[in-house]
């Protein structure tokens, strides 16, 4: 999926979404480790913007810790 306007879009299926992150952050998780940096995400999630991944992340509620230059973001799931 490609993120544009702030949604999630299929370009084969068309399908879109605004929560498609959640999953892959979930994903990142289990498979790599619990705690994401800006600019992991931003690769993970194939994003351009560190604008855009940052308001994802803070968006989702995820704790963070450190300063702005090597802030990490405790990926922890309620659900």
């Amino acid at each position: 999926m490609q993120r544009k306007r702030g949604k999630w879009n299929c370009p084969i299926c068309e399908q879109q979404s605004t929560d498609a992150h959640i999953a892959t952050l979930k994903d990142y998780a289990l498979l790599i480790e619990p705690i994401i940096t800006n600019q992991k995400a931003r690769v993970f999630l194939q994003i351009e913007s560190p604008t855009v991944s940052n308001r994802i992340l803070t968006s989702e509620g995820f704790p963070a810790s450190g300063g702005n230059k090597d802030r990490k973001y405790h990926l922890i799931f309620n659900k």
